[in-house]
């Protein structure tokens, strides 16, 4: 019940105000003289630099991005054309991943082992108590 009170407060706030912006006066409603004010204030117009400034760095930025992409592009083209561009050696790749596979296994080796150095150590203080 409380909600429902809280609503038709606000509604009948929001309609008194909506009431009050209409009443007209020499200049024009209280509503187009508020808007007027806002409007010209200084406030209003440094936000709206501000805007323009944020628009124009976003732009700036993008077309940089999009020009490094369109070089790099270029650049790799023309690479690829004069044959410079080097071909992926396959047992290169299969060399890495080699030493990667036993790294890891004596990485895996080397927990076990401090694992099982750690049990050990358990069970020597279980006697001990």
């Amino acid at each position: 019940m409380d909600e429902l009170r809280f609503v038709l407060k606000s509604f009948a706030l929001a309609a008194f105000i909506v009431a009050l912006s209409q009443i007209k006066t020499a200049q024009g409603t209280v509503e187009t003289q508020i808007h007027a004010a806002l409007v010209s204030s200084e406030t209003s117009n440094f936000v709206n630099k501000a805007a323009a400034g944020g628009t124009k760095a976003i732009k700036e930025s993008w077309s940089y991005i999009q020009n490094q992409f369109a070089k790099r592009n270029a650049t790799e083209d023309k690479k690829s054309e004069a044959g410079i561009v080097k071909p992926v050696d396959k047992t290169v790749i299969q060399q890495a991943a080699i030493k990667k596979i036993e790294s890891d296994q004596s990485t895996a080796q080397l927990q076990k082992q401090v694992l099982q150095q750690e049990d050990s150590v358990d069970d020597l203080i279980d006697e001990v108590q």
